[in-house]
């Protein structure tokens, strides 16, 4: 067989199928215990995942909008109602202008985003723990450029030292 060229299969791909109920090949989205085949859109099909099914290949981790959306099984953050929300993406589908959605749950609610800068990575816990040290030292201040870098290089030293700790271990 030759090399699967995973640039062409379609969004929310999960295998390749080399022979499919007869078919020369095809494209499989297993999600949630369902699986789908291509067929110029997504079918559901009443198989299981057959164990010829070739995975996909795991990708270099997604590390934001540059990346374009995030891929199905993502867990990042999504904006929505103008904060910032964790969510999983559980789907890709194209909506009726050929668009790709990123379906996303979040908090106990579903929703979608066509935008990458509508997802970004979750944060480390080192980010978060200068964020929140960062915005409580400097807010209500005007900080020039080179000092705001001073300071954030200083907490991220403190973090680093294991002086800084995150905004939910503190008591």
């Amino acid at each position: 067989m030759s090399e699967i060229d995973w640039s062409k299969a379609p969004a929310g791909t999960t295998h390749y199928q080399p022979n499919i109920n007869g078919w020369q090949s095809g494209w499989i989205m297993a999600v949630e215990g369902k699986v789908f085949f291509w067929h110029e859109k997504w079918l559901i099909d009443d198989a299981t995942l057959d164990e010829t099914a070739i995975p996909r290949p795991s990708q270099t981790q997604w590390r934001g909008p540059e990346d374009g959306l995030p891929p199905v099984g993502t867990v990042c953050e999504a904006k929505y109602a103008e904060e910032w929300h964790r969510c999983t993406v559980v789907a890709h589908l194209k909506d009726h202008r050929g668009m790709t959605d990123a379906v996303f749950q979040a908090e106990d609610d579903w929703d979608f985003h066509q935008r990458p800068e509508m997802f970004r990575p979750l944060k480390s816990d080192k980010e978060r723990a200068v964020e929140a040290a960062m915005g409580n030292w400097c807010r209500g201040e005007i900080v020039n450029t080179l000092e705001y870098r001073a300071r954030k290089e200083f907490v991220e030293n403190l973090y680093d030292a294991g002086l800084l700790r995150l905004p939910e271990e503190q008591s």
